[in-house]
């Protein structure tokens, strides 16, 4: 994973008692995924993506992600 030309991340959904979405938490993240962030891989491993990046909720990619969660069928984000 470390030699692709793009980032790799993997996430962990975390839900609410509801079964809401609430973060996403990095589990894994690849050097090139945290030198595009403008952080290290250390400041983004175990760490929710809107914690660290609170607009992403309002964004066209955090609904593709509820919709890969909901659905299993992959996406391709660019």
């Amino acid at each position: 994973l470390e030699n692709q030309r793009t980032g790799v991340v993997i996430f962990e959904p975390l839900y609410d008692a509801q079964g809401q979405l609430q973060d996403l938490i990095w589990r894994y993240v690849s050097a090139r995924a945290a030198s595009d962030s403008h952080l290290t891989v250390a400041q983004m491993l175990g760490q929710g993506l809107l914690s660290l990046f609170p607009g992403t909720q309002h964004t066209h990619l955090w609904t593709r992600y509820q919709q890969v969660l909901q659905t299993g069928a992959a996406q391709e984000c660019q």
